[in-house]
């Protein structure tokens, strides 16, 4: 039942840092995009900021 845990954790780990790439990158993308480009509309489908 540990090993299974464990493994189960890995597994979450792994798809996070995969998640987490796919999450950051339209935001970076944006950071360089100018605000009035044609470019900018379809990375603002994939990014929602966070309400603080």
């Amino acid at each position: 039942m540990e090993a299974i845990g464990t493994l189960a954790g890995g597994v979450a780990h792994d798809l996070n840092n995969i998640l987490g790439g796919l999450v950051s990158y339209p935001q970076l993308l944006l950071m360089d995009i100018p605000k009035d480009s044609p470019l900018r509309e379809p990375k603002t489908r994939y990014y929602r900021p966070v309400a603080a």
